[in-house]
């Protein structure tokens, strides 16, 4: 069941990934400049998680990331 759930986790990342990307290369010719990415300050070290819970953690903040890139494309569109 961990692995089912792990394989899931990382084909939802890799789709969200692929969806950010094609976002971006569909509405370039409708979208301004993108701004330059700011450093984001880290909250000290995140707990430690047992390593299939570390790996679950990767797919979801992948999927955070795409879906904050989709939204910055959207935001940035000239209608």
């Amino acid at each position: 069941m961990v692995n089912q759930l792990l394989s899931f986790g990382a084909d939802v990342a890799g789709q969200s990934a692929e969806l950010a990307k094609l976002v971006a290369e569909r509405l370039a010719c409708v979208t301004q400049p993108e701004p330059p990415e700011v450093a984001r300050e880290t909250k000290g070290e995140a707990p430690a998680y047992p390593p299939l819970l570390n790996e679950l953690q990767t797919y979801f903040k992948q999927i955070r990331v795409s879906l904050d890139k989709i939204k910055s494309e959207i935001h940035r569109m000239e209608i």
